[in-house]
């Protein structure tokens, strides 16, 4: 398990040299972040989305997922969640992104891929 969780980590910090994290701050400091980058056939890919306790549910990746599209403007962008995140489900949906797939990735919870076509 410490291995994995290191191994989890140095992944991120990876991305965080290659610029491929946002950060959202508040008044209080970190509220949340975004890692994407390019790397899903050569695609945006939103890979992983996250916000403080403190912070969920106030628009944190709302305004992450607006500055994305705005840097990926023209291009279909994806995403994607566990099925049982009913939460993000329904984020992705009033968004416009719409499912295209799905795989076991966390055994009995499979993860469901979102895109959201150019505008």
């Amino acid at each position: 398990l410490q291995r994995l969780r290191r191994a989890r980590s140095g992944r991120l910090r990876g991305q965080v040299r290659a610029k491929n994290v946002l950060v959202a701050r508040d008044e209080n400091g970190i509220a949340g972040f975004a890692v994407w980058n390019r790397k899903f056939f050569w695609l945006p890919f939103v890979w992983l989305v996250g916000a403080t306790p403190r912070s969920r549910r106030s628009g944190i990746a709302t305004m992450l997922f607006d500055e994305i599209e705005r840097r990926c403007a023209g291009v279909r962008i994806y995403s994607s969640t566990n099925r049982s995140n009913d939460v993000m489900h329904r984020f992705f949906g009033r968004r416009g992104y719409r499912r295209c797939g799905e795989f076991e990735l966390d055994p009995g919870d499979p993860e469901v891929v979102y895109l959201r076509d150019p505008a």
